[in-house]
């Protein structure tokens, strides 16, 4: 990757390094409340199959 603090000089590099994905979670509850909006339809139906598959844990604090 090229790229310039200064208009004045010429482009550097710098090195990307890939780091480890990290996945986030919601709360438990907060799932549950999203799932039974899909359930009234409240969220439409294409939308359903990922929040069904969204990560969730019981330690996530908002």
């Amino acid at each position: 990757m090229y790229f310039k603090y200064d208009m004045r000089v010429d482009f550097q590099t710098a090195e990307i390094i890939k780091t480890e994905k990290l996945e986030q979670s919601i709360q438990i509850a907060k799932k549950m409340d999203l799932l039974s909006l899909c359930k009234s339809g409240m969220i439409l139906k294409e939308f359903h199959e990922y929040y069904k598959t969204l990560p969730s844990n019981s330690s996530v604090v908002d």
